[in-house]
C-alpha cells in the first residue's frame, strides 16, 4: 500500500502540466489501477460524440498479447461504457449475462468489467477509465474506491488542461489587442515600442540595420471638418491598406497618434538610396483619390521622414530623429507650395 500511496503522489504532484502531458500522466495510474483490481487490462478512452465512437486512448494490458489495445474504436452503441452508464452499473463479473449484447465485448471475450465516466469542465461525459479482463475476478471495493480517485484525478487534469488553454488564449487576444491600434488594425504605439525595442537588440547584437520612417498625414484635419469624423475614420483605414500593400513582408507599420504613423523598415541590406526610393513609393501610394460611399475624398499626400539607427539609440532617440526629418520635409513642402502659389 505504501508504494501505491507513493505512486499516487508522484502523479498528483506533476504540476505545470498541459493537454499534451496528459500521457505522462496517465499510464503511472493505469499502473495503479492495474496492481490494485488485478484486471488484464486498464485503459482510458475518448468518447466521439460526432463520430458516435469510442477511442482507447492509452492501456496497459499484463497479458502476452494485449486484451484492449490503443487505438481500438469501437461504435459507442456497441460499447460496455454506453450500458453502465445508462444503467449506472459501473461494475459487473458476468459481462456476458448483463451485456451480452454487446458484439465488441463478446469478441475480446470479456467477463469481468468497471468503469468510472470522465468529464469535462461543463459536467458533459467525454470518456472513460475502465478495467477488464476475462477471467472472473472481483474487484474489491477498495480497488472501486481507487477507480473512483484515478478518474477524478485525470478529470481534474484534462478541466484544468483546458482552462489553461483558454487562458493562454485570451491573454494572447488581450495582448494583441493591447498592441493593436483597434481602428486600424495596425500596431499601436505599445506595439511600435515593442518592435523597437526587439530591433534594437538585433542591432547591438548583431549591427541588424534598420529605418525608421515617421509618417504625417497632411491636411487630415480638413477632410474631418470638411466629410466628417466617420468618413476620416474610413480615409485612415484605407491609408493602412495602401501602406501595407507596399511595404515588405518584414516591415512593420504602426499608428501613432491621430494622423501620425510610423513605419520600421527591417532590411539590412538596403543602402540609403533604396531606402529613399522605398519612401517616394509609399508617399505615392497615398496620393490619390479615395472613394468613401458615394463621395470620393482627393488626397495631395503626406510628409515623411526617415532616419538610420545609430549606436547607443533609443526608441525616443530614434523616433525624434525621423519626426524632425518628417517636420523638415513639411515645412519644405509648404515653403515650395507657397513659392508657386
Amino acid at each position: 500500500m505504501a508504494d501505491l500511496l507513493e505512486t499516487l503522489a508522484q502523479v498528483i504532484d506533476k504540476d505545470g502540466m498541459d493537454e499534451s502531458d496528459i500521457e505522462q500522466f496517465v499510464r503511472p495510474l493505469l499502473s495503479l489501477l492495474t496492481e490494485v483490481t488485478a484486471l488484464e487490462s486498464t485503459y482510458l478512452t475518448a468518447i466521439h460524440e460526432h463520430a458516435s465512437t469510442q477511442e482507447v486512448l492509452y492501456s496497459l494490458n499484463t497479458g502476452p498479447s494485449p486484451l484492449i489495445p490503443e487505438g481500438l474504436v469501437v461504435p459507442w452503441d456497441d460499447t460496455l461504457c454506453k450500458r453502465a452508464l445508462e444503467t449506472g452499473e459501473r461494475i459487473t463479473c458476468d459481462v456476458q449475462s448483463k451485456w451480452g449484447d454487446s458484439d465488441a465485448a463478446r469478441q475480446l471475450g470479456l467477463t469481468t468489467y468497471v468503469s468510472h465516466p470522465i468529464c469535462d469542465v461543463d459536467g458533459k461525459v467525454v470518456g472513460t477509465l475502465c478495467g477488464a479482463s476475462v477471467e472472473r475476478k472481483e474487484v474489491s471495493l477498495e480497488a472501486q474506491r481507487m477507480l473512483s480517485v484515478c478518474a477524478r484525478l485525470i478529470e481534474w487534469q484534462l478541466q484544468r488542461s483546458r482552462l489553461l488553454r483558454e487562458l493562454r488564449t485570451q491573454n494572447q487576444a488581450f495582448e494583441a489587442s493591447a498592441h493593436q491600434d483597434p481602428l486600424t488594425g495596425v500596431l499601436n504605439r505599445r506595439g511600435l515600442e515593442k518592435e523597437l525595442r526587439k530591433a534594437l537588440a538585433a542591432f547591438e547584437r548583431s549591427g541588424t540595420i534598420f529605418y525608421a520612417v515617421f509618417i504625417d498625414l497632411d491636411g487630415f484635419k480638413q477632410i474631418n471638418d470638411t466629410f466628417g469624423h466617420d468618413a476620416g475614420d474610413r480615409f485612415l483605414i484605407h491609408v493602412c491598406h495602401r501602406l501595407n500593400e507596399a511595404l515588405r513582408e518584414d516591415d512593420v507599420l504602426a499608428r501613432v497618434g491621430g494622423d501620425e504613423f510610423v513605419v520600421l523598415l527591417r532590411d539590412q541590406q538596403s543602402t540609403a538610396m533604396q531606402i529613399e526610393d522605398i519612401k517616394k513609393r509609399l508617399y505615392a501610394v497615398l496620393v490619390g483619390d479615395y472613394t468613401i460611399d458615394d463621395f470620393v475624398i482627393p488626397y495631395e499626400g503626406a510628409s515623411m521622414g526617415y532616419t538610420q539607427v545609430k549606436r547607443g539609440d533609443s526608441s525616443e532617440a530614434l523616433l525624434e530623429r525621423a519626426d524632425d526629418a518628417m517636420y523638415a520635409e513639411k515645412r519644405a513642402r509648404k515653403a515650395k507650395r507657397s513659392a508657386s502659389a
